[in-house]
């Protein structure tokens, strides 16, 4: 089994954290770039000690993601020194950089102006400017080492709800830490100064409130749901304009989960009875408010903003324009969400490229070969044995569902799909990887769908040079 719980490797990923912030400190001319990223490793070890974080796991994993990152955006600071005059991997990078680091900047004048990603712009201008009161020149490592903070916290909320879900399951716990730290997005979201990695901690903290409630029926979860989801209302679209609906679909998932699991019994009756009515009104405001109709007009947008980019932007060898970006939207969004997962087609795009953007990206695939067969397996279990039948598991296997057919319709956009990601990797987790015959099962699914990629990729050979 894939894992990197053997002590001895963590010496390993504390050398490359600081070997990637060693080559930081060389791309800038400046030391400083260990004082920063030191003080951000000590403030969320500060935040873990707030929220009474002491289990071994959670914290060896915190630390081992951190220098991971720090690794990776030590190896993405030199890629711009690949492009004559560019210094950022992506559009969007600049474009949160410049707007970071203006001296003039306002939380106010943003908001008004309806400026997308208020809320991360303005921590970031927050953090530029303290350490420019110390001194320290506004230089991009700075925000990338936040976001590597967050990355890195938010893989602790991820364990929790693991733990709330297979209780006392080591091996599970320690396969989902080793395919959360090895995944190639969750690297780009901390090496990049991108804003991700705030909708990242965000989702996180929201679905395990989630997992909490649903698994823990007391006063108190019930209110702890309700505070993140309205807090999250504003998070969420301060960051991301049309995700300020995102709690109130989870809340729709939940009641759909509900019925699911519904036995009717007169208890169960009543219960979902009481649910329907309490949320009814709630959906009946939702749909008659403006805000309906500017959330489908945004999605709209979005669908025809990314089309028309990625048309524009795709790389030559890429499958994703000519198969799917031009298909009717049922075709989309089914191709589209299995594109999401194996991105890029062919897997060498990334390696090819000029940009760290594409070439941490790449990386993903490599790890979801291994993911998909017991994904495969997780989402029959959950439809067919009686233990993962549950509104826990269903809830989960719905979000991510979801989720992903709506990025298939707007974006077909990786970086967005690495938000909803950890939930896939829960489903992954339910194959018992100590049965024979389950284990089999999966190792035959490995195989067809190595077999399936290798025939693709010739098929595009094929194509392109024949």
């Amino acid at each position: 089994m894939l894992t990197i719980s053997n002590n001895k490797i963590h010496y390993v990923f504390i050398f490359l954290g600081i070997f990637g912030i060693l080559i930081q400190s060389f791309v800038h001319y400046t030391l400083f770039t260990f004082l920063v990223y030191s003080l951000h490793l000590i403030f969320g070890r500060v935040i873990l000690l707030f929220l009474k974080v002491k289990q071994f796991k959670e914290l060896r994993s915190y630390y081992v993601l951190f220098f991971l990152c720090c690794f990776w955006a030590g190896v993405s600071s030199l890629f711009p020194f690949h492009i004559d005059g560019f210094k950022f991997s992506s559009i969007d990078e600049e474009y949160f950089y410049n707007y970071s680091t203006s001296s003039n900047l306002s939380f106010e004048g943003l908001f008004v102006s309806g400026t997308e990603s208020v809320l991360a712009i303005s921590t970031w201008n927050i953090l530029y400017r303290a350490y420019g009161f110390l001194g320290i020149e506004n230089l991009q490592y700075i925000g990338i080492s936040f976001n590597i903070l967050l990355v890195s916290l938010s893989i602790v909320f991820w364990i929790k709800v693991v733990r709330i879900l297979f209780i006392s399951d080591d091996s599970r716990l320690d396969y989902f830490i080793s395919i959360y730290s090895l995944s190639g997005i969750y690297w780009l979201f901390g090496a990049s100064h991108l804003r991700e990695s705030f909708l990242l901690i965000n989702f996180s903290i929201l679905i395990y409130c989630w997992i909490v409630f649903l698994n823990r029926k007391k006063f108190k979860n019930k209110i702890l749901i309700i505070s993140i989801s309205l807090l999250s209302i504003i998070t969420l679209g301060l960051n991301r304009n049309e995700y300020f609906s995102l709690p109130a679909v989870l809340l729709i998932i939940f009641i759909i989960s509900s019925y699911i699991e519904f036995d009717k019994s007169l208890k169960s009756l009543i219960k979902l009875f009481s649910l329907i009515s309490f949320t009814l009104p709630i959906f009946y405001f939702l749909l008659k408010s403006t805000y309906f109709s500017e959330l489908t007009g945004i999605i709209e947008k979005r669908n025809i903003f990314y089309t028309s980019f990625s048309i524009q932007n795709a790389q030559e060898q890429s499958l994703g324009v000519s198969l799917i970006l031009n298909q009717p939207s049922i075709i989309r969004v089914v191709l589209g969400s299995l594109y999401l997962f194996l991105y890029p087609i062919p897997f060498w795009t990334g390696f090819q490229t000029i940009s760290s953007y594409s070439f941490l990206k790449t990386f993903q695939p490599f790890l979801m070969i291994f993911v998909i067969p017991r994904l495969i397996i997780g989402i029959y279990q959950i439809m067919t044995n009686v233990k993962f039948k549950n509104v826990s598991f269903i809830f989960i296997l719905l979000v991510s569902f979801i989720f992903t057919a709506v990025l298939a319709f707007t974006s077909i956009e990786t970086r967005h799909f690495g938000m909803f990601l950890p939930l896939f990797y829960i489903i992954a987790l339910i194959p018992d990887m100590n049965n024979i015959k389950i284990k089999n099962q999966v190792r035959i699914i490995f195989f067809i769908l190595t077999f399936m990629l290798i025939t693709l990729h010739f098929s595009w050979i094929l194509l392109k040079f024949i």
